[in-house]
């Protein structure tokens, strides 16, 4: 970790610069922000100059300086509440979930370091206590990239068994190693915890996004957590060298689905074109069926002696054209390639 912030008083005369971003510390300084761990007992909250001038006159009587702050502190619309104590942090890469009371911190997914440390700034805000468990939905990047800012802060990381070596083989194909933080703590099919009174249940229903998948549901919020489940309006990654199965992902959103209520509150890792990145049970079922038109338009083109390059040619399937891609990376012949890949490796 590097080291923290210098502080130094603000001084009368001294501009604040118009594009520079502050933190307000509870003891009246203002530091120039810096991606550095905060300290101990010292909470913060990072504005703008604008976010300063905004507030300085009301913030004027000591007395008055904690209560605006604290309605402060959750403002950003990346911290999103949505039933009882859990909420999420929406920034870049995989959608952090979060369960955040008196008794309780839990964190799922990490994200990128810079991301990673402003969502662990934002949550001590509001709880300066020791984070319970970070829990990880799977191994990549933009799920675990953040691994390292949340290490220092919590008792444990934890995920399905196949997490650490899926990472590990992923990290050595893009060179990334050195920047690697694991999962120390494990489970194969199931695992609760109780946290401030909540109960959080992950579960593995075997490959399907990846090989190491959990589906994370904070059972007295009625909250899940998919991950990389779901890719709300988005073409999907489909991780072959991490054990994706096509199938295999079919059948676990289904099951997923029977296995909650209608009520359920769904987290997605990932949406696209406009689409909510929490949802319904009916989101699963639209998702579920994108996946299963691809595996049977794989299929069948196989069958019918076309190649990979031919199947690769459709722009779009019948159905489905309000899917949405990013690039090459998420888009339908993308998804085309990793289907044939999976279906000739794994024939269903």
């Amino acid at each position: 970790m590097s080291g923290y912030i210098p502080e130094h008083s603000l001084q009368p005369g001294i501009p604040l610069l118009a594009n520079e971003r502050y933190f307000l510390i509870l003891d009246f300084h203002f530091v120039p922000a810096q991606p550095s761990p905060r300290k101990p007992n010292q909470p913060y909250i990072m504005i703008t100059r604008r976010q300063f001038l905004g507030i300085s006159t009301f913030a004027a009587g000591a007395a008055l300086l904690p209560a605006p702050l604290k309605a402060l502190m959750m403002q950003s619309d990346r911290f999103r509440p949505l039933r009882g104590d859990v909420g999420i942090y929406v920034n870049r890469g995989g959608t952090i979930a979060w369960l955040n009371n008196r008794d309780a911190l839990a964190v799922v997914d990490t994200q990128y370091p810079d991301t990673a440390m402003d969502c662990l700034n934002g949550l001590h805000r509001q709880n300066e206590r020791m984070i319970d468990a970070v829990l990880i939905t799977h191994h990549h990047g933009d799920h675990t990239g953040g691994n390292g800012v949340f290490r220092p802060y919590t008792r444990q990381i934890l995920s399905h068994a196949n997490v650490p070596a899926l990472q590990r083989a992923a990290a050595e194909r893009q060179g990334s190693l050195d920047r690697q933080v694991y999962p120390d703590h494990v489970y194969r099919k199931s695992y609760k915890m109780e946290a401030g009174g909540e109960t959080i249940h992950l579960r593995h229903y075997g490959a399907a996004h990846t090989g190491g998948d959990s589906v994370i549901a904070f059972e007295r919020a009625n909250v899940v957590h998919m991950g990389d489940l779901m890719f709300n309006g988005l073409y999907p990654l489909i991780d072959v060298d991490g054990g994706a199965s096509v199938s295999g992902w079919i059948h676990t959103l289904k099951t997923v689905a029977g296995d909650f209520g209608s009520d359920t509150i769904y987290v997605f890792g990932h949406a696209g074109g406009g689409s909510e990145i929490t949802g319904s049970s009916r989101d699963l079922d639209a998702f579920r069926a994108y996946l299963e038109a691809l595996h049977a338009y794989v299929a069948s083109g196989m069958e019918a002696g076309k190649s990979l390059d031919e199947l690769k040619t459709a722009d779009k399937l019948p159905g489905f054209e309000s899917m949405h891609g990013a690039g090459t990376f998420l888009s339908l012949p993308a998804n085309v390639d990793a289907t044939w890949r999976d279906l000739t490796r794994r024939p269903d």
